[in-house]
Parts: C-alpha cells; sequence; structure tokens
C-alpha cells in the first residue's frame, strides 16, 4: 500500500523504453506492447528528468507529487501495467542503481573512427554477413579472375552467406566448380536465379536456391524442390492476389512476396506497405530492435553487392563505395562502418525524428530511397 505522505523512489524496469519529445512522450514495455502515451506537461517534465542519463530512469517522488491529478495516474498506471515500481526511500540508504542496456555496435563505431584504415584487423569481417555477387557478361576467363579475386579475400573472412547471381548455366557450373574446388561450405551459398534460369540449373544446383518472379503472365514454373525459395515481386493488388492464388493452389511453404516501385504504384504502397499504428502494434518489439534501430540499418547492415566489373555497393541505389579489385574488402567495411550512409542509415531525419515511434519503426528500405520520402507512414505522432 501506497503512503502518499511517504518519499519513494520511482524506477522504470530495464524492459520499458521511453521515447520523450517536448509535446509528446511514449512508455513502451518491450515485452508484451502494453504502451502508454503522454501529453500532460507536468508528465512530461517527470519523464524529461528522468530519461538524462545520471537519472538512469529513476527519479524521487515526493509527496507534493501526488497533489498532480496527471501524475498520480501514472504512478499508479505504471505500477499496475508492471513498468515500474515505487521504492520507499527510507528502507534504503540511498537512489536504487537501474541498469539499462546499451549497445556494444555504438562504441565499436566510435572506436573505429579513431582508427586509420591500415589498422583494421580481423575483427572488420565481423561485422560482414552476406556478400552478393553479379557475374553476367563475363567470358570464362574474365569470371575465374574474377572469382579469383574475390576468393583472396574472403576465405579467412567467416562470411555467413554468399549469394550468387549467374548469368548462364556455364556460370553457374563454373562458379559451382570453383567453389567446390575450394571447400566452400555449401550451405554458406544462395543462388539467386530467375525461373528461365532455374529451369536450366536446377538439376546442377544442390544448394539453396531462390527464384525470383517479376513477371506473372507466364505463369509459374513447375519445380519442385525443398531447397527452393520463391520470391515474388509485386506491383499492384492484381499481382498480389494472382500471387495469393500461386501460394495456396501449390501449397507454397517458403516464400517471400516484396512490392516494386515502379513511379506509377504510390496508391498500391499506401494502401498495403505503409505502416499505421495498428501495424506498429500488433507484436511486442524487442529492446534488442528498439537500440538497432538507433544506430544501424538493419536492411542493409553487413551486406555487400559486387558488380560483374567488381564495383561494391553497400546499397545497389547509391553510389559504389570501392572496388573489388582495387579495394580491400576489410577496409570497405571499416569505411562503411564509420562514414557510409547505408548501413548507418537510421530515421533521424524529418519528420521522423520528431516522432515518438521514432525507433520503434523498422529501419528505412529501399523504398524511402526509391518514392523519395523519408515516413512511409500513416501516423502523425510528432511533437
Amino acid at each position: 500500500m501506497i503512503d502518499r505522505q511517504k518519499e519513494y523512489w520511482f524506477a522504470f524496469e530495464p524492459y520499458i523504453h521511453i521515447t520523450w519529445k517536448p509535446e509528446c512522450a511514449l512508455i513502451y514495455n518491450t515485452l508484451d506492447g502494453n504502451h502508454l502515451i503522454v501529453t500532460d506537461k507536468a508528465v512530461l517534465a517527470l519523464l524529461a528528468e528522468m530519461v538524462k542519463p545520471e537519472n538512469c530512469g529513476v527519479i524521487q517522488i515526493m509527496p507534493f507529487h501526488w497533489e498532480n491529478e496527471n501524475l498520480a495516474n501514472l504512478l499508479e498506471k505504471s505500477r499496475e501495467l508492471f513498468f515500474a515500481d515505487l521504492y520507499e526511500c527510507g528502507l534504503s540508504k540511498g537512489k536504487p542503481i537501474q541498469f539499462h542496456p546499451i549497445l556494444n555496435l555504438q562504441e565499436d563505431v566510435k572506436r573505429l573512427q579513431k582508427l586509420s584504415p591500415e589498422h583494421t584487423g580481423a575483427k572488420m569481417f565481423s561485422y560482414l554477413y552476406e556478400i552478393a555477387i553479379e557475374t553476367e557478361g563475363l567470358t570464362d576467363n574474365q569470371l575465374n579472375s574474377y572469382l579469383d579475386t574475390l576468393w583472396l579475400q574472403i576465405r579467412y573472412s567467416g562470411l555467413k552467406q554468399l549469394r550468387i547471381l549467374p548469368g548462364s548455366k556455364e556460370q553457374s557450373v563454373l562458379i559451382r566448380s570453383y567453389l567446390m574446388g575450394k571447400e566452400y561450405p555449401a550451405e554458406k551459398i544462395v543462388w539467386q536465379l530467375n525461373p528461365t534460369l532455374a529451369i536450366e540449373v536446377m538439376d546442377v544446383l544442390k544448394e539453396s536456391v531462390c527464384i525470383c518472379i517479376d513477371n506473372f503472365s507466364s505463369g509459374i514454373p513447375n519445380i519442385e524442390s525443398s531447397t527452393v525459395k520463391w520470391i515474388f515481386k509485386v506491383r499492384s493488388e492484381e499481382e498480389l492476389s494472382i500471387v495469393s492464388e500461386w501460394i495456396e493452389t501449390r501449397s507454397i511453404s517458403r516464400y517471400q512476396i516484396e512490392s516494386v516501385y515502379d513511379g506509377k504504384n504510390l496508391d498500391f504502397f499506401e494502401k498495403f506497405v505503409y505502416l499505421n499504428e495498428e501495424d506498429l502494434f500488433s507484436q511486442p518489439i524487442s529492446m534488442q530492435s528498439i537500440m538497432r534501430n538507433q544506430v544501424l540499418n538493419s536492411n542493409d547492415f553487413g551486406k555487400f553487392h559486387i558488380t560483374s566489373d567488381g564495383a561494391v555497393y553497400s546499397n545497389k541505389l547509391l553510389s559504389p563505395i570501392g572496388n573489388l579489385y582495387t579495394d580491400s574488402i576489410r577496409q570497405l567495411v571499416q569505411k562503411e562502418m564509420t562514414e557510409g550512409n547505408s548501413w548507418l542509415r537510421i530515421r533521424n531525419q524529418e519528420p521522423c525524428k520528431r516522432c515518438i515511434y521514432q525507433w520503434l519503426c523498422p529501419s528505412p528500405s529501399d523504398y524511402e530511397l526509391k518514392i523519395g520520402k523519408p515516413n512511409l507512414c500513416h501516423i502523425h505522432r510528432t511533437e
């Protein structure tokens, strides 16, 4: 029982995330998704003190605080929802210690910014998860040179996934033979193919395969394999309906539906891609995800794309950051970690930076770049 004449420490639990803006604040439970939205000035002032780094989410509550009805409601509601608790000051010698999560990557970025490129170590590769390679247009000799140059850079990298976009069946056979000769782990290989090429090479490839369907006029190839994942690229509600029917009639279990912006289908995106508050609160968002969204782009981070001319991209919609033949991949990782526009692209622009859902929303995607709009949503919770 709370005695309002006593002094208490008011402390939010470590799993509570608070986004504070001058005119509005969000108190979010990362375990169950419950949340409170605050607009009252007195409550906002209290929260402003609590989110200061030196207070670590803990502040002293005096008897006069209970005289404000909105503050009293916050204190009671927070306890009721298991967001926070009150600890009697007289029962402790000092302020309770509250530990909040810290993302190690943030410290890594600061440390890397102090190093010159020649001091980059093997740890650089720990940030690199996937490399995608395009080989269309290369002759056999050029392809072998391409693969040799790549292999020298990645053989000790610990790379988790090598995504291969070959230009022909002959290239697929050559690339596979090369990698098998190097004893490259099959489980790290993913082939990304169009339907025509997939029909030609499925009897040759034993690794994971992604088949991209970008044209719906010719139907879906009759390929049955447990190693296949289908990627359907849709531009309209009609194409979405076609894909849904295919998935149901063919009992497709491994698939991904990607919306494609063509400059003419903004209405489709506004209906099916843009976020609203219902989407945002459909399931709990972990503290790890919220912390990650403040530092890195989860769509792009850890990925490089290398075209057949050797150009290295951290995002194909942006300028290349280097070249396979002239630059060290390890140093390109450091470059992207410290000054890149892709891996570290977060929601720190207008109007997102004024929104209380700033760090709950997923990282900016390619859609924002293509449409030219930083906030693809129907949400207006700004200060």
